[in-house]
């Protein structure tokens, strides 16, 4: 059967503007208009257009947001398209999806990508380290609020992949005097989620260097990102009464990707670099991609098994033994080889993740 394309298709562009809050950005060739969603468990936010300007197909706006915890409005709720295309299945696409079904569990969701779940992309292989605070070890805007967010998605996720959450602790290590003030600051004004732990506090023997560690607790968690990537998708597919699919896409010609699109309502773009490097966004939009890589390896039996932040990341994985050490921050065309992954972490982590 051949069905027949809509004419008013609608392209969105999705911004991550932080942990809680997502906005969905459309336009069609005679208007524009904003739909704006969150991330977070019970907020709604509101929205102001500030200025909009046009830019082919694609419209972009400047939002003033603010966040109230009011439930949306049914009469906005039958205003939702029914049938909803989501360009890629990592974090951001699966999120997306989950959200939407707590809104509307009747919509209609599409999930194209190259891979199956929790296969491919960058999300399936990040370091899934999940807590609010920056690198400096300050606590982020709308930290907390993400936090507890994204712990609803895993409880959602565990039910169906029992693998999801590998550690409930983090640890930030101090290596120096201002990350020793920095970090018993952040004890000080968050006891409920960190700790502030001397050397021979620590479970694991300290090398000499270490000068302490922040105990990332309660809600803070190491997660497998294939195992969670998987188990979200369960969610979705269970969750609902609208028809939910997973489309692997081989082709990813710009005449392929206009003829799939062309199928839905409404599309929300939330892949990676591919979403640009394949010319699915034809327009050159104001974004500078950044290549990451890390790396696998086995340690010995004596070594410290525990998720630790400093300067990089080293992450424990599924299976025993096994660290993830990341991620690089490539901004040239070429990626690094493998020597220069391995010297590039050397250099950015401190002695203790050598």
């Amino acid at each position: 059967m051949v069905r027949e394309k809509k004419k008013n298709h609608r392209l969105i562009s999705l911004l991550l503007l932080s942990p809680t809050i997502m906005i969905w950005i459309s336009g069609t060739s005679t208007r524009s208009r904003c739909i704006v969603a969150t991330i977070g468990a019970d907020a709604l936010v509101s929205a102001r257009i500030v200025h909009p300007c046009r830019k082919g197909h694609l419209s972009f706006w400047s939002l003033s947001l603010t966040t109230r915890n009011t439930a949306p409005r049914p009469e906005n709720l039958s205003k939702l398209p029914k049938s909803i295309g989501i360009v890629g299945g990592g974090l951001a696409g699966l999120s997306t999806a989950y959200h939407l079904l707590q809104k509307a569990p009747a919509t209609n969701i599409i999930i194209l990508d190259k891979k199956l779940p929790g296969l491919g992309g960058a999300s399936s292989v990040a370091g899934g380290l999940l807590h609010p605070l920056s690198p400096k070890g300050k606590l982020v805007y709308l930290g907390l609020e993400g936090l507890t967010a994204t712990n609803h998605l895993l409880d959602a996720a565990s039910v169906f992949q029992k693998n999801c959450v590998l550690q409930n602790e983090i640890y930030r290590v101090a290596v120096n005097e201002d990350h020793v003030a920095t970090l018993t600051h952040t004890a000080q004004q968050l006891p409920e989620l960190t700790e502030w732990l001397l050397p021979d506090n620590l479970p694991w023997k300290a090398p000499p260097g270490v000068l302490g560690a922040l105990r990332l607790h309660s809600g803070c968690k190491v997660v497998h990102m294939p195992s969670y990537l998987e188990g979200l998708w369960d969610w979705v597919r269970s969750t609902g009464t609208g028809n939910k699919d997973w489309v692997v896409l081989e082709d990813c010609s710009t005449t392929a990707w206009r003829s799939q699109l062309s199928e839905f309502d409404e599309v929300v773009l939330c892949a990676g670099s591919g979403l640009f490097h394949d010319s699915i966004v034809e327009e050159k939009l104001p974004i500078q991609l950044v290549r990451g890589q890390s790396i696998e390896m086995t340690l010995n039996t004596a070594t410290c098994q525990h998720a630790m932040l400093c300067g990089k990341y080293v992450s424990p994985l599924l299976e025993k033994n096994r660290v993830l050490i990341g991620a690089t921050h490539e901004f040239k065309e070429a990626p690094l080889d493998p020597d220069q992954v391995g010297s590039e972490l050397r250099e950015r982590s401190f002695d203790f993740a050598s």
